[in-house]
């Protein structure tokens, strides 16, 4: 009885690396701060229960490899690579929470549920949504394909995070934003004389006349045939896009 307290069940270790695995997959390629709490749980209610200390021990070794390489992964993902100037320390938080644990007898998915939980509500406040830097990429990307979910996952946020502070941040919406770009690339193609309307609006990303003629009317309150009218200081003032009202 007593070396079975030590034992490790083959069927026991395939099935908890495999949903570990699974899990890598979900933050590697889906993960944001929003999602987190739900992936954590998932995991924790997936992974079959260790009944042996060796087990336990196994799984908590397993754990704290995760935490550490997901912290530092999210953390990477609010600066855009970079966070060698940052006071927010991923890897250290995974280590205190766990030392936090010592010897007690709480399992170690609990232990993990809860740091997932408190690290990335600490994460979410010390970095907001990076809206600024979302704008930045749908003005780059402008002339491609563009939705929500792309952008979100290119500056490492949920959707529903990104819609909702890009409309504090911008007054208006990342889809309207991004008309308001591809106008005003449109118009600028135009106005170098290379591009007569409809190269320039499929050039701008736009998928139809219609749609620009509609997005003309709808942002700057002026027909295409009003803007291309317009002198070239009084274009620009009607094309520029919005700032940032508050900056974090």
């Amino acid at each position: 009885m007593e070396a079975q307290l030590y034992s490790v069940s083959d069927d026991w270790l395939h099935a908890a690396i495999a949903e570990v695995q699974r899990s890598i997959g979900v933050i590697e390629f889906q993960e944001d701060e929003l999602g987190a709490f739900s992936t954590a749980r998932d995991l924790i209610s997936r992974l079959p229960e260790p009944h042996t200390q060796v087990e336990e021990q196994l799984l908590r070794g397993v754990l704290v490899e995760l935490s550490v390489w997901w912290a530092a992964k999210a953390h990477r993902r609010a600066h855009g690579g970079d966070v060698a100037s940052c006071s927010f320390r991923a890897e250290a938080q995974v280590h205190d929470a766990w030392r936090m644990r010592g010897d007690m007898p709480s399992p170690s998915g609990q232990v993990f549920t809860e740091w997932a939980d408190q690290y990335f509500r600490a994460l979410r406040l010390a970095h907001p949504a990076p809206v600024e830097e979302a704008a930045r990429w749908i003005r780059e990307h402008s002339r491609g394909r563009v939705t929500l979910r792309l952008v979100a996952r290119a500056v490492g946020v949920h959707p529903v995070v990104l819609q909702r502070d890009f409309k504090v941040c911008f007054r208006l919406s990342p889809h309207t934003y991004l008309q308001r770009a591809r106008l005003a690339d449109t118009m600028h193609l135009l106005a170098s004389g290379s591009h007569d309307v409809r190269s320039a609006l499929y050039t701008a990303g736009w998928s139809s006349p219609k749609s620009l003629y509609r997005a003309a009317r709808g942002s700057s309150g002026t027909s295409l045939h009003e803007l291309r009218a317009l002198p070239r200081e009084a274009l620009d003032r009607a094309l520029e896009l919005p700032t940032c009202v508050h900056s974090n």
